[in-house]
């Protein structure tokens, strides 16, 4: 594995301190995606400017960019809620390191955060999916809150994005 352009070919040459061995047991396959999921995931926190001690959203709990998002607004020092759509996927958030979290197909996502956060709302949300789910959101930021969307992968447009 290694970092560098063209990381999506088939074949590619690096410097050998920007490389290093997959985790034993782990496939070449699985290891190649941690620099993905990872990265996008801190920049998006970046980004938004996260800070310690903030609230972070994590959308898309169980995905890979929601499981890294999970371990990087932590790294950062945030207190971090998990949404995703079972609740085997929030628990799995939990077991990450995030609190108590959202189910976003069973429960009314505004009012979960706002009850989570005694009414403050969420400071910085990393949303993946997009969609209605991005709408809802909004309704639950904090005052100067921040979303960052990478992907949209709901397949459904927000009320607010701009219509053809």
């Amino acid at each position: 594995m290694a970092l560098v352009r063209g990381a999506y070919a088939a074949y590619s040459v690096a410097p050998s301190v920007l490389t290093f061995r997959p985790p034993v047991g782990m496939s070449t396959t699985d290891a190649a995606s941690l620099p993905c999921v990872f990265f996008t995931a801190w920049y998006a926190f970046q980004m938004a400017e996260l800070k310690q001690g903030e609230t972070a959203l994590m959308h898309a709990a169980g995905s890979g960019v929601g499981m890294a998002g999970i371990q990087s607004a932590n790294a950062l020092g945030a207190r971090v809620l998990p949404s995703a759509g079972s609740d085997e996927r929030v628990e799995r958030g939990r077991q990450l390191g995030a609190e108590a979290g959202v189910n976003d197909s069973t429960e009314n996502v505004t009012e979960a955060l706002l009850r989570l956060t005694d009414g403050r709302g969420v400071d910085r949300v990393l949303d993946p999916v997009g969609g209605a789910l991005f709408d809802t959101t909004l309704s639950a930021l904090a005052h100067g809150g921040r979303v960052v969307t990478v992907g949209g992968h709901s397949g459904q447009r927000s009320q607010y994005e701009e219509q053809d």
